[in-house]
């Protein structure tokens, strides 16, 4: 979660989050296969989890999520995204809702 902050923080007006990755499996034998294989794979590298469900925390961090391409029994996903924008309250200035800055596609 706190890349993704860092990645609203920095990203343009109008800017899309671009991402490739390796999530949990939506077909019931890969979702099986992801959470089986976790546990062994974090405790060989420490910071990957195989069974992330990166869609899901991309809009939880406050981004829309504008699509998702599924590969690999949806094992391996790419993730558009563009940052959720906040509504300016009535009656009051709009300019202290201004977007953040645009930035290259992450991958």
């Amino acid at each position: 979660m706190r890349a993704l902050e860092q990645v609203r923080r920095v990203l343009q007006p109008g800017g899309t989050l671009l991402l490739l990755e390796h999530t949990r499996g939506q077909h019931p034998l890969a979702a099986a296969l992801t959470d089986w294989l976790d546990p062994i794979w974090y405790a060989l590298n420490g910071s990957c989890h195989l069974n992330r469900q990166t869609a899901r925390a991309v809009a939880e961090a406050g981004f829309d999520v504008t699509g998702v391409e599924h590969h690999a029994g949806s094992m391996v996903q790419i993730i558009r995204a563009t940052e959720r924008v906040m509504q300016a309250p009535l009656g009051s200035d709009s300019h202290s809702f201004a977007p953040k800055a645009k930035l290259a596609p992450v991958l």
